[in-house]
């Protein structure tokens, strides 16, 4: 089977991928979590150096729909970080 993926990620067969499950605080709504990961907190990730060299590619797939139906009921966002291996 073929591989899919594209650009630095299909050169690299040895990427390590990291899955963090987030949940978000007590007490903040869905959109308070979405504005806060998507504006400050993924900016953050990119805008630090010492992270930043390590990581290929970050990713944030939010919980579209906070309802019963849309998955796991705590689960708020899954974010997913790819390295070039397990060294870095």
């Amino acid at each position: 089977m073929a591989s899919l993926a594209t650009g630095p990620c299909a050169t690299m067969p040895n990427m390590v991928k990291l899955f963090a499950v987030l949940r978000r605080r007590s007490g903040m709504t869905s959109e308070e979590f979405v504005e806060h990961w998507r504006d400050r907190h993924g900016p953050l990730i990119a805008g630090e150096p010492t992270l930043a060299r390590h990581i290929v590619r970050y990713e944030q797939h939010v919980r579209h729909i906070p309802d019963t139906i849309a998955g796991t009921p705590d689960v708020d966002g899954v974010a997913v970080q790819w390295f070039r291996s397990i060294d870095d």
